[in-house]
């Protein structure tokens, strides 16, 4: 977030916070699979970003601006969990 907040654009595994909050060729690349070669495809679509000054700019741009905060996540982790609840309750209920 703070590489985001200065104009970087970072490059990183697709887990967790980071693909929270790095959207995939707007504010940064992501690749999914922990193999070296699907590093490298992302490292290769940031040169090619980078070669083509207006769209770096513009990420840059989207990336500067971004809201990075948590509230940004909590809405959609607190609905997984109050599924996962409900669902929970639902199967004790059947069990009984």
């Amino acid at each position: 977030m703070y590489a985001q907040r200065f104009g970087s654009l970072p490059i990183a595994h697709r887990t967790g916070g980071l693909a929270d909050t790095i959207e995939d060729g707007v504010t940064g690349f992501l690749f999914d699979d922990m193999q070296f070669g699907s590093y490298m495809h992302a490292i290769q679509r940031a040169f090619a970003v980078y070669k083509s000054t207006d769209l770096f700019n513009a990420m840059r741009g989207a990336a500067m601006t971004g809201r990075y905060h948590w509230k940004q996540s909590i809405v959609p982790y607190s609905k997984l969990y109050l599924q996962a609840l409900e669902q929970a309750g639902n199967e004790a209920t059947l069990t009984r």
